[in-house]
Order: C-alpha cells, then structure tokens, then sequence
C-alpha cells in the first residue's frame, strides 16, 4: 500500500483487480452476480459502495466498487484503489449515443477524448488508449455484441453544442477518460464497456438496463482474469 486512502474505509480484503461503476446500487447488482453470495461490503463510507470477495467464475478475489458520478468521484476513488493495491481495472458504466449507434449496444472503448478537468489536467488534452490486452478481452467475451469506438468524455449531463463530434466518437460520458487518465498516470492497466442507455429523447429503463449491465459485467470480469 503506497499510503493510507482518503475516500474509502475498507471493511474486508482488498484485491488487485476491480470493476468500477458509478451508481451504488449497481456496484450491488454486480457484486451480486459476479461474487459468492453473500458478497462481503469492502466500503461505504461517503456512499461509495464496495465489495470484495471470491469470484464465481474462477475463484480468484475480486473488487467491484461505485466510484459516484463524475470524473471527480471516479478520480478520488480509483487513486485510493490503487494505493489499496489495484493493478487492473475495467469501469461497467453508460454513455449516450452519437449518430450511427443504437441504444442498448455494448460499447468496447478504443480511446477517450477527455474534455473534464481530471483527464484535462493528467493528459493535457491527448487523446488517451485503454490497456490493448484487457480490451482484448472485453472484445473476445463480447464477440459479435461489441461495438468498437471512441468516445467523449465532459463534465456536463447535457452539454452546450460545441460543434460536430469527431468521425471516430460513437458515443460521450461523463468519466471514462477519467479512468483512463488516472489509471495512465499512476502506471496501472484499465479499460471500459459501456452501455449506450440515453440518446437526445430516449433512455433505457432499469429493466431493460439490467441484463446488458450484467453482460458488461461478465464480460469485465472475463477480461479481467487474463494474466
């Protein structure tokens, strides 16, 4: 452990790979699926819900931990996860859609923009590249289901029009380019599915959101236990 963390109050063990999700109740819903039940609380303090324990699908220890919303929480959480002894993470979350994609695809992500301060302030404005094996994997669990594309990640749930998106960009969020900016910045392997669940007048239910996130999920996971 580099130093104590600032954020989180760990209750159980920590591991050296985790999903990473904004909304708590997710990090629930995955710990649910993807750990042996009952999967022990890591950490709740200021709502950051975390949980640790075996994995079902290869027995190996596993995190999976909400970050909040934002590239700010996801920033303050992953830095104290790494200094718990992270070295993999893979962020589960959501986007909204660009021109040419479908609301409840499965995005794989080939690189950020970063237009919030976190990535802003780490990369100077580079476009940043997720860790080329996990996203391999991300890639061989999802097979035909994955879509491959940059996207945009801001500070703003609806941003002011700031011009055409770029050709590559298929979708924008609020934190992946964090991750990958904090990630790159204190020398650990991250990558990102997400869910493409809003466009400009639509937005998948919690229903319909549920088995995709599980899909992501898995899929995360899978990536996850390449070594």
């Amino acid at each position: 452990m580099d130093s104590p963390p600032r954020f989180l109050r760990p209750t159980a063990l920590p591991a050296d790979r985790a999903i990473v999700v904004g909304d708590p109740g997710r990090a629930l819903f995955l710990a649910q699926e993807l750990i042996e039940s009952p999967p022990p609380m890591f950490s709740h303090h200021r709502g950051f819900w975390g949980y640790s324990g075996t994995s079902r699908s290869d027995g190996e220890r596993l995190l999976v931990q909400g970050a909040g919303l934002g590239a700010t929480s996801l920033n303050a959480v992953v830095d104290d996860l790494i200094d718990l002894g992270v070295e993999r993470v893979v962020r589960v979350g959501t986007c909204r859609v660009l021109d040419g994609l479908s609301l409840g695809s499965l995005v794989v992500v080939t690189g950020a923009i970063g237009r919030d301060g976190v990535s802003s302030t780490l990369s100077s404005g580079a476009s940043l590249l997720p860790d080329r094996e996990l996203t391999r994997g991300l890639d061989e669990a999802l097979g035909d289901r994955a879509i491959r594309g940059k996207v945009r990640s801001d500070d703003f749930i609806r941003r002011p029009s700031d011009g055409r998106p770029q050709a590559d960009e298929i979708a924008t969020d609020l934190a992946t380019a964090a991750l990958l900016a904090t990630a790159e910045h204190r020398g650990i392997r991250s990558a990102a599915v997400l869910v493409a669940a809003r466009d400009d007048s639509r937005e998948l239910d919690d229903a319909a959101l549920e088995p995709l996130v599980s899909e992501a999920g898995q899929a995360a996971l899978s990536a996850l236990s390449i070594r």
